[in-house]
């Protein structure tokens, strides 16, 4: 009973509790320390109380006066995504070579990247182009044989272009077939300065969907005509992460991506797509997120520049959107582990300094950064602040919160620079 009406369930708000906003009131807006801090003031059952008393023509006016009974905030307890320590490295898991539909050779990609500071990359072509589709392509091979490039015991005379039915995983650190004309393989950084480690990766493509599979293991991969789903399993059996790529269409359409789609299949959603910022086109999918997020659909968020070109083309290059992982194991299976449990954030420009947990509140710091917003479950604005540093006290109510820091474009950018948190999940403590 909420006002003396009846008030439907809000799974996001959880249950009103008078103490809880007169904590709020009392303390409102309040300087800690010299930083800004604020309560969750009017929580989504009290919003929903004074709207229906409009209809009816009556007033709440004071919303901490709405439930007749008190009763304690409950205790809770908030899940950490970045709780192991480590170092944070640059990354980027969805970029395209000539192995696929992209312009510049592995080698030319991988030393892009090293060179503006990545530390981690998946190569992820696609899945219709391949090294081979039947036939003999005469600019990817040495000779005019027809060759089982993918192993899987056929050959295919005939190229049938975006049937896939010869394609396989490039894992661009070890040797390729010996008859590619295509031959560099990763040098071993090992105690370099800047290393950087390649993923094996491709982006298994058909129909409506892509799938980003992340330390794909090296082999054949199925032609688009299969809409099996053996490579997510392929791929976790291997330790791998595996996300869905620019799903931005599906933004108003969760429902029906939940009934296409087997999402729980999944480990994380492409959140912001670099190729579609740069065309400006559907590239955020943060709508999407938090929709399935308060439908119980636990994804990590990525953000993957998709780059097919090279710096200083049109569009579709690459450094446009990253991510920052946070490890104290620089090799491919730690930063699959970092992938796998959450301990990144995304970014099309902005960093975060401190994204620091303390008891009951969260303390953000991201330089240069001229708004920062706390978001919790179905994308609802909690709390936002303006300028590079907020710390958000939770009520112990919320489902999720997640962090959004933004700012201005950069030079010759159309889109804001931004970062984007994982959900920091909360959960009731035991006996509660």
């Amino acid at each position: 009973m909420l006002c003396g009406v009846d008030s439907p369930s809000i799974p996001w708000a959880g249950d009103v509790a008078t103490a809880t906003r007169a904590r709020a009131m009392d303390a409102g807006i309040r300087a800690v320390d010299g930083w800004r801090r604020s309560h969750y003031i009017a929580d989504l059952q009290g919003v929903w109380c004074m709207t229906r008393f409009l209809v009816l023509g009556a007033f709440c006016l004071v919303v901490a006066g709405c439930d007749a009974v008190q009763s304690p905030a409950p205790r809770f307890v908030v899940e950490n995504p970045y709780a192991t320590p480590g170092t944070w490295v640059r990354g980027n898991f969805h970029v395209h070579t000539d192995h696929s539909d992209g312009a510049l050779s592995g080698e030319e990609t991988a030393v892009a990247y090293q060179r503006a500071g990545y530390g981690v990359l998946c190569i992820t072509d696609h899945n219709q182009y391949g090294d081979q589709d039947g036939g003999v392509p005469a600019s990817l091979q040495v000779d005019a044989t027809v060759h089982d490039w993918n192993g899987d015991g056929t050959l295919h005379g005939t190229q049938v272009f975006g049937s896939g039915v010869e394609a396989y995983v490039r894992d661009w650190n070890a040797p390729p077939p010996e008859w590619a004309v295509d031959r560099w393989v990763q040098p071993d950084y090992t105690g370099h300065r800047e290393p950087l480690v390649l993923l094996a990766g491709s982006e298994a493509t058909f129909g409506d969907f892509h799938i980003g599979l992340v330390g794909y293991p090296r082999r054949w991969i199925e032609p688009p005509a299969n809409r099996g789903l053996e490579y997510i399993d392929r791929t976790h059996d291997a330790a791998g992460f595996v996300y869905l790529a620019h799903p931005a269409a599906w933004n108003e359409a969760p429902e029906s991506l939940q009934r296409a789609f087997p999402l729980a299949r999944l480990d994380g959603l492409e959140i912001i797509n670099g190729l579609w910022l740069t065309k400006n086109g559907a590239a955020d999918a943060t709508r999407l997120w938090d929709r399935l997020l308060a439908r119980g659909v636990r994804l990590w968020g990525l953000a993957n520049d998709d780059a097919h070109t090279w710096e200083g083309a049109p569009d579709a290059y690459p450094f446009s959107a990253f991510n920052m992982l946070l490890t104290a194991d620089p090799s491919p299976e730690g930063y699959l582990a970092a992938l796998r449990a959450g301990a990144f954030y995304a970014s099309t420009g902005l960093l975060f300094e401190t994204l620091a947990l303390h008891a009951d509140s969260l303390e953000v710091i991201a330089p240069g950064a001229e708004r920062i917003r706390f978001i919790g479950a179905g994308g609802i604005v909690l709390f936002e602040v303006s300028g590079p540093r907020a710390l958000y006290d939770f009520s112990g109510r919320e489902i999720y919160v997640r962090v959004h820091a933004e700012a201005s474009p950069a030079s010759g950018a159309s889109w804001n620079r931004g970062a984007w948190t994982q959900p920091f999940f909360l959960t009731r403590a035991p006996g509660d």
